[in-house]
């Protein structure tokens, strides 16, 4: 499944760099602009490659994905910093080639530290190829095996202001979409997400920051090429997502670091109507959802050597075709540096349970283990297993399937 095929790539370049991090230079501009070339090959078998339930749309194969990658960070030492990474992952299969692909990659971050003001500039596009629980049905009335494909942006500004020495008031803007290309657009729905975030944090302690946030998102919805007319799905509609509550943050308190927000979020969905072709226009009400809302991400210092990643989360997504999704869930993993050159790593559980406002949901689990080699700055070496599965209340979504990894890296 691709899925969490991009998310170990994704995952083992950003490591490959951090560990990498002190590695001298491609080159050097002045004191201030520092480029790396930056780049992984990885092989990997994948028993279920389209995440099918089963039959012959479910392959299993081998793969080679070649990602060369140059890295430009610029003002070093310096209250203005900017950072751009890009890369190519080449994606090949030893028996399917009609599912290679290339994948652009590209993130880039801008922040100003000043006082009593800083502020942080982040961007990022994303080629994706990957099946998920809610953009199944149509990969799978395919001809052939298939993978979807969609890009997804991600910009934002956020801000800072000190209103006192122990007194912040932050505000954002956030803009990400989703489009999906190669034909896959007549099929599933392109969404546009639009928020504003903003929070005042009181600093209770040098290690405790408690405060109020918020958050508007509104969903830009669009319509289907191929609208289907007997459909009841949600297709088109937009929806607006508020969430208040209290906020935590903590920085090396009792050993741990991270953020809590708790609160309530309230999603409201557009009435819409439909010219049919045989019944003429089609009302559809508007809906009102309303659930308890909560996202944590905490560190723990088990050791000097060990570290374990928390999450827990409940919000409310749009699905491939516009549908409204409540999730829950979380994950645990952790991290052991075994000494400077090795380390181990363990996802122990990820699970999120995914409900649908038409009856459906899902249960998704994965966990998985790897062990890395870091031999210098320069380059990287590591192993891993993942395991994936997912549970539908509709019978096309349930799937489940093993991923064994191989991967190279490096900065230079």
């Amino acid at each position: 499944m691709k899925k969490y095929t991009s998310i170990l790539l994704g995952t083992g370049a950003f490591l490959g760099a951090a560990v990498s991090a002190h590695a001298a230079p491609l080159f050097s501009v002045g004191d201030n602009f520092d480029v790396f070339f930056d780049g992984t090959l990885k092989g990997a078998w994948n028993s279920n490659v389209t995440a099918m339930t089963g039959g012959p749309k479910k392959i299993d194969d081998y793969s080679i994905i070649m990602s060369p990658g140059v890295v430009a960070n610029w003002g070093r030492n310096s209250k203005i910093s900017a950072n751009v990474f890009f890369r190519e992952d080449m994606i090949r299969y030893l028996n399917h080639s009609s599912l290679n692909e290339n994948l652009a990659k590209l993130y880039a971050d801008a922040q100003y530290k000043g006082d009593p003001f800083s502020v942080r500039v982040d961007f990022s596009y994303l080629q994706m190829y990957q099946n998920t629980p809610s953009a199944l049905g149509s990969a799978a009335l395919s001809g052939e095996p298939a993978i979807i494909r969609y890009d997804k942006m991600n910009a934002g500004i956020n801000g800072v202001y000190m209103l006192s020495p122990k007194t912040s008031l932050e505000l954002g803007f956030n803009y990400s979409s989703t489009r999906y290309v190669e034909g896959w657009d007549h099929a599933y729905q392109d969404v546009y997400d639009y928020s504003v975030p903003v929070a005042i944090y009181y600093q209770y302690s040098p290690q405790l920051d408690i405060g109020l946030y918020g958050n508007y998102r509104f969903s830009n919805v669009q319509d289907l090429k191929n609208m289907n007319p007997y459909s009841q799905t949600d297709y088109g509609r937009n929806r607006s997502t508020y969430f208040g509550g209290v906020s935590a943050r903590l920085k090396s308190w009792q050993r741990l670091s991270g953020f809590v927000n708790v609160g309530v979020t309230v999603v409201d969905i557009d009435s819409i109507t439909y010219q049919h072709p045989l019944f003429g226009p089609q009302e559809y009400a508007g809906i009102s959802r309303w659930n308890f809302g909560a996202d944590m991400r905490l560190s723990y210092e088990l050791t000097q050597k060990i570290s374990l990643n928390m999450s827990a989360y409940q919000n409310y997504s749009v699905g491939a075709q516009g549908q409204n999704i409540c999730n829950t869930g979380g994950g645990l993993n952790g991290r052991y540096q075994i000494n400077q050159f090795f380390d181990a790593s363990a996802n122990f559980i990820n699970y999120t349970h995914s409900k649908y406002d038409y009856g459906r949901a899902d249960d998704t689990y994965s966990f998985g283990a790897g062990v890395g080699w870091t031999p210098n700055s320069h380059l990287r070496f590591s192993i891993g297993y993942t395991f994936f599965w997912n549970s539908s209340t509709n019978p096309g979504s349930c799937y489940q399937g093993h991923i064994i990894s191989a991967s190279g890296s490096l900065r230079y």
